[in-house]
């Protein structure tokens, strides 16, 4: 998608609430719809600072999609710069091409 504050950039992140979604943050879990999501991509180890501790319940409107990074604590994501249009979507992952504890070449769940 392109990045909110400079569109010139391309990124790329997690997809985890579309429209209607409510999407929230307790004690390092994300719940969508009141559900934790399963989240097997997720180093637990390296997921320690507060922002990603806790996150206030949002409602994702219409034309809008909330993303996050895998690397939770280092991560430029949603949490920082707000939904992304659904109109600046431009592509979808489906390979991790390089990566960590053993994903590379795996597909994305």
């Amino acid at each position: 998608f392109l990045y909110p504050k400079d569109p010139s950039i391309n990124y790329i992140k997690r997809l985890i609430g579309t429209p209607g979604d409510r999407v929230n943050i307790e004690n390092f879990n994300v719940y969508v719809n009141g559900k934790a999501i399963q989240q097997p991509y997720l180093d637990r180890k390296l997921v320690k600072k507060p922002f990603s501790r806790y996150m206030p319940e949002r409602i994702i409107p219409k034309d809008k999609l909330f993303v996050m990074g895998d690397n939770r604590d280092n991560s430029n994501d949603g949490r920082f710069f707000g939904l992304i249009d659904k109109a600046d979507v431009i592509g979808k992952a489906t390979r991790v091409i390089f990566g960590k504890n053993h994903r590379m070449g795996t597909a994305i769940q």
